[in-house]
C-alpha cells in the first residue's frame, strides 16, 4: 500500500528515528514504525484489515476515515484520499480497492 502524510512535519516526524522517539518514547516510537511497515506491507485496505495488530475502524460517519492500533495509547488516523473512487455498489467504501491512505494524525486514544 502506499502511504501519504497530511503534512510534512507529520511526514518527517515518522522518518526519523530520533525525532519519533523524542514525541513518543523508544518503545512507542518502535510500534509506530512496526504499524506503518505493516501497512506498506499490505497490498490494500482489506488485507490490513486483516491484521490482528493494526486493528483497522472507521473513526467516524465518513465512509473514507479509519484509525489504526499503534498501542493501548496510540492511534493512527487515516483515510482514503479519493473516497469516491473506492465506493462499491452498497455505497460502502471497499477496502479492497484501497491502496493508498493518507496518514493524518498520530494520536492519543
Amino acid at each position: 500500500m502506499k502511504l501519504l502524510f497530511a503534512d510534512s512535519t507529520l511526514q518527517r516526524t515518522v522518518e526519523s528515528t530520533v525525532s519519533c522517539d523524542a514525541r513518543f518514547g523508544a518503545q512507542e516510537a518502535a510500534l509506530v514504525r512496526q504499524r506503518i511497515c505493516e501497512l506498506l506491507a499490505a497490498d490494500n485496505l482489506a488485507i490490513a484489515a486483516t491484521v490482528p495488530t493494526l486493528d483497522v475502524r472507521r473513526f467516524d460517519s465518513r465512509a473514507s476515515g479509519f484509525t489504526v492500533n499503534v498501542s493501548s495509547r496510540l492511534q493512527l488516523r487515516l483515510e482514503a484520499p479519493d473516497p469516491i473512487s473506492h465506493v462499491g455498489g452498497a455505497g460502502e467504501i471497499d477496502l479492497a480497492k484501497v491502496s493508498t491512505v493518507r496518514i493524518l494524525a498520530i494520536e492519543e486514544m
